[in-house]
C-alpha cells in the first residue's frame, strides 16, 4: 500500500 503516513490520508482520498 501506500506509506504509513500516506495511507491514512490518501486511502481516505481513494476509498471516497
Amino acid at each position: 500500500m501506500f506509506n504509513n503516513k500516506t495511507n491514512k490520508y490518501e486511502g481516505r482520498k481513494l476509498r471516497t
